[in-house]
């Protein structure tokens, strides 16, 4: 049957009125959080596609790049760029999460890739009848809820590890500015400092007061910098992470590398409680802080990597050079560069001056904040590894190589059990033989 079979595109357009708030699924916001603008009509400058209660937007342009959203709420006033198509689900047909599921497939991709490949620039879009066109082949019902409940339960559980950290990282974040920006750490009594009357004493060099008894120093005064580079015959093989794999302490991927093949940046030694500050593009906020990396864990040249004289401190600095005040400072000497791209270099932070509390309140915030840090660092890793398992399983899933066996593990082979492969998949001539 045809993929028209299965969806509908509803194409139905709002014109945004201002005072009138939208929830907007644009692409900017499914590249950086996929979360829905919430903006007034005012705001939005141009038409936009009605979006029904449950749908799938499928998005025309670069589609290599998997940009789908599934909808299912009831939310007043959904709107999407035109650059996504909004797609009803025949429910008699198909099921709502394996149609999502078949939709963001290697084939499907792949497919409109080459229907495409001879459109030149950078903005390549599929034609909305070519895409309605394909032809698919369906397993049973039973066979397609199966699949649509394995993968959405791994996406599910993958979505909550990240809520949960954002929720660490937010409170962690909180307890910094609490401590070391308004200086409302707790005192001996427990009250906050500052607000409770503590001591403050002027800091000539800062031109500010502080709490009595705190210090300022600079980055380099506190850290190694670019403390260890490795040579080619330091190790057989790497892991490696790139800049652009890693932001705001999320690590996306790293690679595997044969010394010998790996990347010629890929020169930086790290170490636990390492950060790692990418060079280039401040703003983009390309940084993190590692939590316990294998000892062949390399990092790219590209990174400013510091590295705490005392690890008691690294959490209390990371989060200072994570800051606001200082990403914003970071980018506007960016700006400056002389280079072909905005880019700091180590002198940069290395100068960086930073109130340095007394031991023992490093101590006490460590205690409370360093769980939460390792605790990201746990579900972090789980993510990855979740990650990887779903995109293992999803082509022999869909392509049929793999049936549903009731538990997951870390192979897919064992944890849905092989049946006879497919010659062909979702695309083609063949059927399923999943009965």
């Amino acid at each position: 049957m045809k993929l028209k079979n299965i969806v509908t595109f509803v194409s139905k357009f709002v014109i945004p009125q201002s005072g009138t708030t939208y929830n907007l699924y644009s692409l900017p916001s499914f590249d950086e959080n996929k979360s829905v603008e919430v903006l007034d009509g005012a705001e939005i400058q141009s038409n936009k596609y009605d979006v029904p209660n449950k749908c799938i937007l499928f998005n025309k342009l670069n589609v290599r790049f998997k940009r789908v959203w599934r909808i299912n709420n009831s939310d007043s006033n959904k709107i999407a760029s035109t650059e996504f198509l909004p797609l009803v689900v025949n429910e008699d047909v198909v099921d709502y999460q394996y149609c999502y599921y078949l939709l963001i497939s290697d084939e499907i991709t792949n497919y409109l890739c080459g229907q495409n490949s001879n459109t030149s620039g950078s903005h390549k879009r599929i034609d909305p009848r070519n895409f309605l066109n394909i032809d698919i082949h369906l397993p049973k019902m039973p066979i397609q809820k199966a699949i649509g409940k394995t993968l959405s339960d791994i996406d599910r559980k993958i979505e909550l590890n990240k809520r949960i950290n954002d929720n660490l990282k937010a409170m962690a974040k909180q307890l910094y500015d609490y401590w070391f920006v308004q200086f409302d750490f707790p005192n001996e009594e427990g009250k906050p400092y500052k607000s409770s009357g503590g001591e403050m004493v002027w800091n000539e060099r800062l031109k500010r007061v502080i709490p009595k008894g705190w210090n300022c120093c600079t980055i380099q005064e506190l850290c190694d910098i670019n403390k260890k580079t490795i040579s080619k015959k330091d190790y057989k093989q790497i892991e490696y992470l790139d800049t652009g794999s890693i932001t705001q302490g999320y690590m996306y991927n790293t690679e595997h590398y044969d010394i010998v093949d790996a990347p010629s940046r890929a020169q930086r030694k790290v170490e636990d409680m390492s950060i790692v500050y990418s060079s280039v593009r401040p703003r983009l906020l390309h940084f993190g802080i590692l939590s316990r990396p294998k000892e062949n864990f390399i990092v790219s040249t590209g990174f400013i990597t510091l590295d705490a004289k005392n690890k008691q401190q690294a959490l209390m600095l990371y989060y200072f050079l994570t800051s606001e005040t200082i990403v914003q400072y970071l980018g506007s000497v960016a700006d400056t560069a002389v280079s072909s791209y905005p880019s700091i270099g180590p002198d940069e932070i290395a100068f960086l001056d930073v109130v340095l509390p007394s031991e023992s309140i490093i101590q006490r915030y460590n205690n409370i904040v360093e769980p939460m840090f390792r605790k990201i660092s746990e579900l972090r890793s789980e993510i990855c590894t979740l990650a990887k398992q779903r995109e293992e399983l999803l082509p022999l899933l869909m392509n049929g190589q793999a049936m549903v066996n009731y538990h997951l593990s870390s192979t897919p082979t064992t944890a849905f059990g092989m049946i006879n492969k497919a010659s062909t998949g979702i695309i083609g001539t063949a059927k399923f033989d999943m009965d």
